[in-house]
């Protein structure tokens, strides 16, 4: 059965992206900064952005670049320059972090600051944003002007060639990434300080709906603080690696405290965390913390955002929020479509969903994505997800996912943390249950015999401490690895 969006449909053509931001520009004071470089305090009004990119754009066309990919390294707030210019010239725009990522692209040129040229090799052309190097050309080099060409921006039909070309040379296809972010609740002057990963795939959005944003450049604790305190902002866009850092802050009234440094946030009311890989208690924590709202923005690169904007009332454990508008999903178990609320794997079709995966696979069912993630949507549209597919426990009679064994296990005696994963068992899985002791004298036995009635066939140990990433996940590969 497939399940939509409850929220108010709009249209969301092609080329919406260039033309929404140069329409944006009546309604903002020309003379008004609407990004902000958090490092250098550079800032730039909407006539900057609209003026350099069209000039970029006919630059880009000038040497005969078009329906390609153009790529821009790191997290320069001038990106977006880059970005809005590849649309308005027929081309596809790629961030990139790394070396691989750039080859991966077979992006033509790449936009990169002078400090951070060594880390590219030869992939690409070299386009340097300042006049650092006499080897290669700036960006500056590239700008048009006065050459008689009338900006205008990427018409919807242009966008669907341009697409149709791009998908015909098997290249990874995503015009504006990541998708629909809007403005916080009643704004129009929010400030947004962007902790995530490129203005050209996250924070342009907040452009469009009026908020100014504050393009962090090193995405530590710290300079988040700094920017947040300094620029009096509203809303936060981190990752979970960010709030991890930030967790380390102490609260003093209306200032938080990190390092030895202290700084003001009772301005901050909103936090949006790209997949918060965590449990709910870090997410309420952070919240008391930071004295902010915490909303996860559940989605993927192939999909764009999927649910987090919107929260139910009263809150399901679990969810993720309400599906965007023009989203539609399904829950799929063994081939087969579940009802509303009933648990598999959740599938989705967005406005903004991917053309395929370069090399030719198309990675998508019947027009859906498969997420690979396990949960339900409800009638009314609330995404809930569990975890991964691949970590769910299939006993003989029932699917689980191991966030709801691991819940009981954390409340027996003797446990302080645990995590599960799926053995092999007579014909099915079994959960075999790793633990962290909360008492020396705590045995296994007596917290595998508690919960064998509603879970047969389950089985454990105490180890010393279960190992993580990077991002303070557990790192269930490992687990599995010490069965």
């Amino acid at each position: 059965m497939y399940i939509v969006s409850p929220l108010k449909p709009h249209a969301v053509p092609m080329g919406d992206i260039p033309t929404h931001m140069f329409t944006r520009a009546a309604h903002r004071q020309h003379t008004e900064k609407v990004l902000i470089d958090a490092e250098t305090g550079q800032g730039f009004t909407i006539n900057d952005i609209i003026q350099t990119s069209q000039q970029l754009a006919q630059g880009l066309a000038h040497m005969g670049l078009a329906n390609t990919v153009i790529a821009a390294y790191g997290r320069d707030p001038r990106n977006v320059f880059v970005y809005y210019a590849a649309l308005l010239s027929g081309n596809a725009f790629q961030l990139v972090s790394c070396r691989e990522q750039l080859e991966i692209s077979q992006a033509k040129l790449v936009f990169v600051e002078g400090r951070h040229m060594s880390d590219l090799g030869t992939a690409a052309e070299i386009i340097a944003f300042d006049r650092g190097s006499h080897a290669f050309r700036t960006l500056s080099d590239l700008l048009a002007s006065g050459i008689g060409i009338k900006p205008r921006a990427m018409a919807p039909e242009a966008a669907e060639k341009a697409l149709a070309i791009l998908a015909g040379g098997q290249r990874p296809v995503m015009l504006s990434h990541y998708g629909v972010l809007a403005a916080p609740a009643g704004s129009g002057q929010g400030v947004v300080v962007a902790g995530m990963p490129g203005i050209g795939n996250i924070a342009h959005l907040p452009l469009l709906a009026g908020c100014t944003v504050v393009q962090l450049r090193e995405c530590s604790a710290l300079a988040c603080l700094a920017a947040i305190a300094a620029h009096n902002a509203n809303v936060l866009l981190a990752t979970n690696e960010l709030l991890l850092e930030l967790r380390n802050a102490r609260r003093r009234d209306g200032w938080l405290e990190l390092s030895g440094r202290a700084f003001p946030t009772d301005c901050l009311q909103t936090v949006f965390v790209w997949q918060m890989h965590a449990p709910g208690s870090f997410k309420q924590q952070m919240q008391e913390l930071l004295r902010a709202r915490v909303v996860e923005l559940y989605g993927f690169v192939e999909t764009g955002l999927i649910a987090g904007l919107i929260s139910e009332s009263p809150p399901l454990r679990d969810s993720v929020g309400v599906l965007c508008a023009n989203v539609t999903a399904r829950i799929v178990c063994d081939g087969r479509d579940l009802k509303p609320g009933e648990y598999g794997e959740i599938w989705v079709k967005t406005p903004r969903l991917m053309m395929g995966y370069l090399g030719g696979s198309a990675g998508l069912v019947d027009g859906f994505f498969c997420t690979g993630d396990f949960g339900t949507v409800t009638e009314d549209g609330v995404v809930v997800v569990m975890g991964r597919v691949d970590d769910v426990v299939r006993m003989e009679e029932r699917h689980v996912p191991p966030v709801e064994i691991e819940r009981a296990v954390r409340q027996c005696a003797g446990v302080a943390d645990c995590a599960v994963v799926r053995a092999a068992g007579p014909g099915h899985d079994v959960p075999f249950v790793f633990a962290e002791r909360s008492a020396p004298a705590a045995q296994i036995s007596a917290v595998l015999a508690e919960l064998a009635g509603a879970y047969p066939g389950i089985c454990g140990r105490f180890v010393d401490m279960l190992p993580r990433t990077a991002t303070g996940a557990v790192a269930r590969t490992e687990l599995v690895s010490m069965l």
